[in-house]
């Protein structure tokens, strides 16, 4: 993976990689929102939000990702969540964003950095894999 800008649209088959930094309650939700890709361009596509920095989330914020996630599936892409800590999971368990996205789809932060997020990448690439029968996959990575 390799950094660059926020894409303005998803390509098909990618795999996007987004790092989000710094406190994620009510008014990040409405910067968050214009600072992703649009879920209406997803063809095939899995966004990968890594959450490596972050402990909690805003209930603002959980029902944007919500949204964003029922946006991505509508156009044939995917949200997957990589280096959730044990809080963070315990709270996306209890408001229900776990069964939402998948169990398959929010990968634990682990000891070994990067290691959540490798993981997460490996399943994207499958379920595009899965959903293109072999058709190549991109992999951006960009820092928010």
């Amino acid at each position: 993976p390799f950094e660059q800008p926020v894409p303005t649209a998803l390509a098909p088959n990618d795999v996007c990689v987004l790092y989000l930094r710094g406190a994620l309650f009510f008014a990040s939700a409405h910067s968050l929102e214009g600072m992703l890709p649009p879920a209406s361009s997803a063809r095939n596509s899995v966004v990968v939000l890594v959450l490596r920095e972050t402990n909690e989330l805003g209930s603002t914020l959980i029902r944007f990702l919500e949204r964003y996630a029922g946006d991505l599936s509508k156009s044939g892409g995917k949200l997957v969540l990589a280096s959730v800590s044990d809080s963070l999971y315990g709270q996306l368990e209890r408001t229900g964003l776990v069964h939402r996205l998948g169990e398959d789809s929010v990968h634990r932060r682990q000891a070994a950095m990067g290691a959540s997020l490798n993981e997460a990448v490996v399943e994207a690439r499958a379920w595009i894999e899965r959903n293109t029968q072999g058709r190549e996959t991109a992999i951006n990575s960009i820092q928010l």
